[in-house]
């Protein structure tokens, strides 16, 4: 006997179609962009942390150190805003970091509340295991798409995003 929920059967199909035998059946969600791309997302952040594991960091962390190799000596409230994350969560981003010596702060000249964030040697080396490390997760996850998908992906998430 099938088990019942809000009076219908969990395997009944409530969008044509849309359920491939495999969990629960997703209805209507599997039409909507915003999940498809937040299980993307999760599936991408499971894999990069995994990947990001064998220098002992976050995938959060990797893209804190990939900013800050991008943009020498910029403002942890920078790569907050630019992150959309909030100040708290970015300051124990950056203490953990700073704590295993991967980067250094050093209080601005103009501003003295701002603190411009720097990679040190060994968050140099550390970034760069990670970003290899995260290519390989990338091209896993990308693996049933042609290069010219891709990159026709990656167009459109920018074009999404500039929309903001």
């Amino acid at each position: 006997m099938a088990t019942v929920i809000n009076r219908r059967p969990v395997n009944e199909r409530s969008v044509e179609g849309k359920h491939d035998g495999v969990g629960p059946n997703m209805g209507e969600l599997l039409e909507l962009l915003g999940f498809n791309l937040a299980l993307v997302n999760a599936m991408f952040i499971r894999d990069a942390n995994a990947a990001c594991s064998e220098v002992s960091i976050s995938a959060k962390q990797f893209t804190v150190l990939s900013l800050i190799a991008n943009n020498h000596g910029i403002a942890q409230v920078d790569i907050a805003n630019a992150l959309m994350t909030d100040r708290a969560t970015m300051m124990a981003i950056v203490d953990r970091l700073e704590a295993r010596g991967l980067i250094t702060r050093e209080r601005s000249l103009v501003d003295r509340r701002r603190q411009h964030l720097i990679l040190t040697a060994k968050g140099m080396e550390a970034l760069a295991h990670a970003r290899r490390a995260v290519k390989r997760s990338e091209q896993k996850l990308t693996r049933n798409l042609s290069p010219e998908e891709i990159v026709q992906l990656i167009s459109v998430l920018t074009r999404l995003r500039s929309r903001r």
